[in-house]
C-alpha cells in the first residue's frame, strides 16, 4: 500500500484527475444505477485511511 500511495502522490494534479475519472467511469460502467442514487450515506468501517510515515 505504501508503494501505491507514493506512486499516486508522485502524479501531477492532471494525472490524478485522470485516474479519478477512469475509476469513476469504471464504477458507473459496472453499476449504471449508481447515478440514480440520491442522498447516499457512507458505510461505517468501509474506508481505509492511509498515512505515510514522516521522516
Amino acid at each position: 500500500m505504501a508503494a501505491k500511495s507514493e506512486w499516486f502522490q508522485s502524479l501531477s494534479f492532471a494525472d490524478r484527475m485522470d485516474v479519478f475519472v477512469d475509476m469513476t467511469d469504471l464504477i458507473v460502467g459496472l453499476n449504471p444505477s449508481i447515478l440514480e442514487s440520491k442522498d447516499a450515506k457512507p458505510i461505517p468501517g468501509r474506508v481505509r485511511v492511509l498515512e505515510l510515515p514522516r521522516g
